[in-house]
């Protein structure tokens, strides 16, 4: 018995977990909004909706990343919470507007760059990570999608999480100082945010 589990132990650790299987999103237990009704990056100035991939529930990008639900969007991309079907995780899957309306992309860049920066950096874990990145085609043309590990909540949610309004002298500096060592690393990178 003592002899299976660690066994187990030992082929879940070198990675021959066996992928997840796609699951099926068909059956809803919600209400639908109505075609008509504009909704989250609809309601934005100059919203063009052939700009955007038209991403759905359920489906499957790339072979890989089965789309679970919207976690965000704004005027260059939509972002989704996806499951890495070979990986065996959720990631975040960021799909921006049509790269004919967007030109390069500076951010995939920015993460290159970001891979060949010094590796040793305190900052370098404090910065979120690219898992993957490729191109879809969609009706209207193709999208750069980058793929992400999940980010957690912001200090907003971890003052409600709580309960407060304001944070321990603790929280506040550990979060500054590692701003900090983020913000010197992506600058060492010779990358600025603005």
């Amino acid at each position: 018995m003592a002899m299976s589990t660690l066994r187990r132990w030992t082929l879940n650790a070198i990675g021959s977990r066996q992928p997840w299987l796609p699951r099926d999103f068909s059956k809803r237990h919600s209400n639908l909004i109505s075609a008509s009704e504009p909704i989250e990056e609809e309601t934005i100035p100059g919203y063009v909706a052939e700009r955007y991939y038209p991403t759905r529930i359920g489906e499957t990008l790339r072979s890989r990343y089965q789309i679970v639900g919207k976690l965000g969007y704004g005027v260059t991309s939509t972002v989704w919470l996806a499951r890495d079907l070979t990986g065996c995780r959720h990631v975040a899957l960021k799909i921006f507007v049509r790269s004919s309306t967007l030109g390069q992309c500076n951010e995939l860049a920015a993460y290159r760059r970001m891979e060949n920066g010094p590796v040793f950096h305190p900052g370098r874990q404090l910065v979120r990570s690219l898992l993957d990145s490729f191109t879809i085609t969609g009706p209207d043309g193709e999208h750069q999608c980058l793929v992400h590990p999940p980010l957690w909540g912001s200090l907003q949610d971890l003052m409600d999480a709580r309960g407060t309004e304001c944070l321990t002298k603790e929280i506040v500096s550990t979060s500054i100082a590692r701003l900090v060592h983020a913000l010197d690393f992506v600058h060492k990178c010779k990358i600025i945010h603005t």
